[in-house]
């Protein structure tokens, strides 16, 4: 759709907002119906608008919450590796100790 003065939708109201809603390819509404045609599509445009964005910060949330699962998760296997080594040192230093219990 080319809204650069030439057809009789270029001179309606919204006729650029309408084509960046709908690109170059895919005609508008029929303007010939009235202007109430055109509040409806727009209205339902702006609802999927509306949803679309609410769905993205829904997703950016729980993404970002996963993260932090993450994020917490790998912090916990850290201090896990962290406590498991100590544990065999402890248990080395305990073998150790026995040994030499035993040959006195």
């Amino acid at each position: 759709m080319s809204t650069d003065g030439d057809g009789p939708a270029a001179e309606l109201p919204g006729a650029e907002a309408l084509a960046e809603l709908h690109g170059d390819n895919v005609a508008p509404p029929a303007f010939s119906v009235g202007r109430s045609r055109w509040r409806t599509e727009k209205s339902r445009q702006d609802a999927i608008h509306h949803d679309s964005r609410h769905a993205c910060v829904e997703s950016k949330t729980l993404i970002d919450g996963a993260a932090e699962r993450v994020l917490s998760s790998g912090k916990a296997c850290v201090i896990h590796n962290e406590q498991v080594a100590k544990s065999r040192i402890t248990i080395a230093q305990s073998r150790a100790l026995m040994k030499r219990l035993d040959r006195e």
